[in-house]
């Protein structure tokens, strides 16, 4: 469906496997097998004191803080998508009002 777009569908970015890795160094070894962007990227994100909560339970406030984090990022907006989409559609695709 979306093909006539120009679209297709996006790889599978589930990891193939599973490691398990000992943290007990803090994580050295490992950021040791970054490259050197994302080994910067890290210790600067640890500088200005990001922090990262991993949250199974459904914790009303951790999906507030969430929606909340959602909402401050700029989004596309849908007359540019509109756009987009008119400019990459098929000559044999119809036109859709909007």
């Amino acid at each position: 469906m979306l093909s006539g777009y120009g679209l297709r569908r996006a790889p599978d970015l589930q990891a193939p496997t599973t490691r398990i890795v000992d943290l007990l160094d803090g994580g050295e070894a490992l950021m040791a097998t970054w490259q050197a962007d994302a080994r910067r990227l890290s210790r600067r994100c640890e500088r200005e004191g990001v922090e990262v909560t991993i949250d199974r339970s459904g914790d009303r406030d951790a999906l507030a803080t969430f929606h909340d984090l959602l909402e401050a990022i700029p989004v596309i907006e849908d007359q540019y998508v509109s756009r987009l989409l008119t400019r990459r559609r098929p000559a044999s695709a119809p036109v859709r009002p909007g």
